[in-house]
Order: C-alpha cells, then sequence, then structure tokens
C-alpha cells in the first residue's frame, strides 16, 4: 500500500475491520498515509448492511506519528467548520481527544482530478474552466473563514461523473498568519508557490491561488508540472489553442510575486464570464504531436 507521497508502507492500519470507534463502524482501510489511514465506514448500528458511506481519517498507531497525525486532523477539523461550501468537504463527526483521533466525512462518488487529467480525452474549455471556478469557490469559502488550503493539486479535487468537483483534504490546512504553520512548509513542491518553497516568505491565501493556476495550466497543457516550476509556456499555451484572456488569467494567478495574483473571489467572478465567452471552445492541439510528461 502507498502513503499519499506515493511511498510504499507494510505497516498493520490502525484499526480492524469491523472495530468500533465512537459511533462509527469502521470497515475496509483503503488509504495508509504516514500519520492517517483512511477507513470506508458505517454507523455502529447498521451492522450487517453492506452500505459504507462514510470515511473515517484516524491517526495512524505509530509513536512517530501520533503528534504530527493529531495536528493535522485538529487543522482538518477546525478549518473544516470554519468553511461550508457545496465544493469543500464536509466534516460530520471529530473526536480529537479520543485514544485513537478521528474525523468523518461523507464518501464521495468521483475520480481524483488527477484521473481525469490522465484520460487521453480533453475536455471542452469551458469544462475545466468550470471545474476550476468550483475550486476556486471552495478556496474563497476557505479563505474568507481565515484559512489557507496549503496543498491544492488534482489529487486532492474529487470530480464526480456529473462534473461537480469537491476539494478534499485539509490536514495542511493552517490559519492565514500562523506564523508558526506558514514557515512549516508541507506541501507538494509541484504545486507550491515559489514563496512557500525559497524561503522568500510564508504561505498566504494567494499561495493557494498560485497552485490552482499550476492545476490549470496541467490541465490546459495536459503535462505534468517541473520541479522546479518554470516560466508559464505561451508557446505551448498556443499551441493547444488557449484564448489569449485565459492565458492572460493564468499569467496572472501564477505570477512569481504573491500580491499580483487575483483573490479567489476575483478568480471566481472572472472565470464566470470565460465560461461563457468561450462556450463551444475544445482544447486541442493543432497537430498531433503531445507534449512529454516534465
Amino acid at each position: 500500500m502507498t502513503d499519499r507521497t506515493g511511498v510504499t508502507t507494510d505497516r498493520v492500519p490502525s484499526a480492524k475491520r469491523n472495530q468500533c470507534v465512537g459511533i462509527w463502524r469502521l470497515l475496509e482501510c483503503f488509504h495508509q498515509g504516514p500519520w492517517t489511514d483512511l477507513f470506508y465506514a458505517q454507523p455502529a448500528e447498521a451492522a450487517g448492511s453492506p452500505r459504507a458511506d462514510y470515511v473515517v481519517k484516524m491517526v495512524t498507531d505509530s509513536i512517530d506519528a501520533q503528534l504530527e497525525g493529531q495536528l493535522q486532523l485538529r487543522q482538518e477539523a477546525t478549518s473544516a467548520q470554519a468553511a461550508s461550501h457545496p465544493n469543500l468537504i464536509a466534516l460530520l463527526d471529530a473526536r480529537l481527544s479520543a485514544p485513537r483521533p478521528y474525523v468523518v466525512f461523507p464518501r464521495l462518488d468521483g475520480q481524483p482530478l488527477s484521473t481525469w487529467l490522465g484520460s487521453k480525452y480533453s475536455q471542452p474549455l469551458p469544462v475545466g474552466l468550470w471545474w476550476i471556478r468550483q475550486a476556486a469557490q471552495a478556496l474563497q469559502a476557505l479563505h474568507q473563514s481565515g484559512w489557507i488550503h496549503g496543498d491544492v493539486k488534482p489529487d486532492n479535487m474529487l470530480v464526480s461523473l456529473s462534473g461537480h468537483l469537491t476539494v478534499i483534504d485539509l490536514g495542511l490546512s493552517m490559519r492565514e498568519g500562523d506564523t508558526l504553520q506558514a514557515d512549516r512548509f508541507q506541501g507538494t513542491p509541484a504545486y507550491a508557490a515559489p514563496e512557500q518553497i525559497q524561503g522568500k516568505g510564508r504561505a498566504t491565501s494567494q499561495s493557494d491561488i498560485y497552485s490552482l493556476g499550476i492545476v490549470f495550466q496541467q490541465m490546459l497543457c495536459r503535462n505534468k508540472p517541473a520541479v522546479p516550476a518554470k516560466p508559464l509556456n505561451r508557446q505551448l499555451l498556443q499551441k493547444f489553442q488557449v484564448p489569449e484572456s485565459v492565458v492572460g488569467m493564468l499569467e496572472e494567478m501564477t505570477s512569481p510575486t504573491a500580491t499580483d495574483r487575483p483573490t479567489a473571489a476575483q478568480l471566481v467572478d472572472r472565470i464566470f464570464k470565460l465560461e461563457i465567452e468561450t462556450l463551444g471552445t475544445h482544447i486541442q492541439p493543432l497537430d498531433d504531436t503531445l507534449p512529454q510528461a516534465a
């Protein structure tokens, strides 16, 4: 089994199948990370039912993971309670003082955005804009409540078959202005803003906007972001017939200067207008040559 960083781990899950924690019965452990495990779950009173409509995220039983795991669950629970939006994962329950702290979320239908981006089929540009707008709406709710997501990337966005996008995994979220947390980078380097990984400043809500811009660029160009990040490739975007109005917005989102980036609220309004302007536009290259993943 692999953790969120792709590292294989053979340790035993932190709980057993059919074990109850609080009012929840744990079923399959479907993900093991370095600090937490994820279980499909059901209400304890639903024993025998084949349904598992919930996800329990629990700190592992490793001594080395206890402090970090508990910190992440506390951040996740607090930020999810502070911000509520249809495009943001909803917190259903949290027991942070339990012997094994845990939080509970609904089990969502859909696939990570990374799976959609890995498909050989491109999406119409308005669909891509719609997905990015939904992510921006979730970030707007977080930012307006005083929180930063801290790890915006395709793996942390679930897209349903109907196209509804939900931003998930608030384990690395932090309060805006929290100098202790903002100085401690734990995100994903390929999507991180320059101020996060170069030590030139602290993470802010504008860092999330930069990360979302990198996700959008990946969606448009169908190649994975480089590490370290490279300047926006206008030539490649032109190859995929991306309108100049969209390129200009993307340049602002990925500006190396945080204060030059739009806020999430500004981004939502701007994308909504672009969705209307680009109806019928498809993301596709001018020839059969596709860029190679970096």
